[in-house]
């Protein structure tokens, strides 16, 4: 079966995975957003330490605005999952990180129009003004929901590939702590 990407709907299921070493206190981590007017679309941002989720169909008005309440270390790798189940509510979006679901703060849950836009993905940027600083990997599109499950194995599936093909003498104490602990 050929891979397609998700629209990104507010009506339909999908999800969005990376991995992520943010370098700065904000950075645009991936959009497809108008970048003014009713800023259709939707934006993954880091913001010291946390991460930020807007769904959008007019700014401020007709929008899910969500942000991550506990921050994690800058300068680390991290993976990041969205998951949203296309029901237009907050409740309906899960976040998680490090293989875990991590509690949001719902900033505005009032998302009743469409997220169409045909602005494109963008991967590490906003537009101009908003770009990415630090390191983005091994990106992940579906047109599906994901499970805790499902995302805790990928979490530590691609964490345990990236630390064995890095040699040994380049480990840090970190990942051979890591690969103790696991094994």
């Amino acid at each position: 079966a050929e891979a397609v990407m998700p629209e990104f709907a507010a009506d339909a299921p999908w999800s969005i995975g990376l991995w992520a070493m943010p370098d700065g206190a904000l950075s645009c981590v991936l959009s497809k957003i108008e970048p003014q007017g009713n800023r259709r679309g939707i934006e993954i941002l880091w913001q010291k330490g946390r991460l930020i989720v807007n769904l959008v169909s007019c700014w401020g008005v007709s929008s899910i605005e969500m942000a991550t309440v506990d921050p994690v270390r800058a300068k680390e790798w991290h993976h990041l999952v969205v998951s949203y189940d296309g029901s237009k509510r907050a409740d309906g979006i899960r976040v998680m990180i490090d293989g875990t679901i991590v509690p949001v703060d719902v900033r505005r849950d009032s998302l009743n129009g469409s997220l169409a836009t045909t602005e494109p993905l963008r991967i590490g940027r906003r537009d101009s003004g908003l770009g990415f600083y630090g390191r983005i990997d091994e990106l992940r599109l579906l047109s599906t929901t994901v499970t805790e499950a499902t995302v805790a194995h990928w979490c530590q599936g691609e964490r345990i590939r990236g630390i064995i093909e890095t040699p040994p003498a380049e480990r840090p104490e970190r990942d051979a702590e890591i690969l103790f602990e696991y094994y």
